[in-house]
């Protein structure tokens, strides 16, 4: 034991381990992407993540007509950061996706 703030403490410290069995878990992420509207957008965009093995459990888009602009929302599991900022990369390269953004409660 390193830290000297609990070097003294012995008699307090508990014993833990990792349960190695726990496999992959995923994390709900609710996401907003803006984008141009334009045909296939939402079927290019549910491809990517059926090709990247993301699952999806819920998706709903409105298409603004003055600005012709597409705002999707969504929500996908993902098995921690580093993922997601992958997916957010993937997704931002689709043609016409100007913005995509985490949303938090």
């Amino acid at each position: 034991m390193t830290c000297p703030n609990i070097a003294g403490l012995k008699q307090r410290l508990v014993d833990v381990y990792w349960n190695e069995d726990l496999g992959i878990q995923t994390y709900p992420v609710d996401c907003i992407v803006h984008a141009n509207d334009r045909p296939n957008l939402l079927v290019e965009l549910m491809s990517l993540l059926g090709q990247q093995k993301v699952n999806m459990t819920s998706i709903s888009a409105k298409m603004h007509a003055q600005t012709m602009t597409t705002t999707i929302n969504c929500t996908i599991l993902v098995s921690d950061a580093h993922r997601l900022n992958d997916i957010f990369k993937l997704i931002k390269n689709i043609p016409d996706v100007y913005e995509i953004e985490r949303r938090f409660h």
